[in-house]
């Protein structure tokens, strides 16, 4: 490998695997894309060879990118009626996938990766009160999403 010791992919690898297979799922909506877009991006990061200084960020952003073309590729062909989501999380998760890239981001690496809004602002590369900004607003939006569709849906 050219700029990135075989360790070091690895340590990357289980620090990032399951933020970009869940990135991926929200995506696509199934496992099996899931997987392989998650394959895809590891496979692209160790060709590429480099280490970024935001590993996060990059792996996230060719899974954004990977999820899109799927979806562009997709387009045109008839695609199966989503099943009826009458389960809590997976409304969340789908009012997650509805907010801005940057607040969805947040709020995901703050609550479901439990990590420091030092560690997400170094992560993203800005600065902690914008870190914090963004999961207040993001808050907001998620809170008024899931009010109108259990409105709606009588939950």
């Amino acid at each position: 490998m050219k700029g990135m010791e075989r360790k070091t992919f690895e340590e990357i690898f289980l620090r990032w695997k399951d933020v970009v297979f869940r990135e991926a799922y929200r995506w696509c909506g199934n496992e099996w894309d899931a997987e392989d877009i998650t394959q895809e991006v590891f496979l692209r990061f160790w060709r590429w060879g480099k280490i970024p200084e935001n590993p996060g960020v990059f792996l996230l952003r060719i899974t954004r990118n990977l999820c899109v073309d799927r979806h562009r590729k997709k387009e045109g062909y008839p695609q199966p009626e989503p099943e009826k989501r009458k389960d809590d999380i997976m409304d969340l998760l789908s009012a997650l996938s509805s907010l801005p890239e940057k607040e969805r981001l947040c709020i995901e690496l703050r609550y479901v990766e439990g990590l420091s809004i030092k560690e997400i602002g170094r992560i993203l590369s800005i600065p902690e009160g914008t870190v914090k900004t963004h999961i207040f607003r993001g808050k907001k939006r998620l809170k008024k999403v899931l009010e109108d569709r259990w409105r709606i849906s009588g939950k």
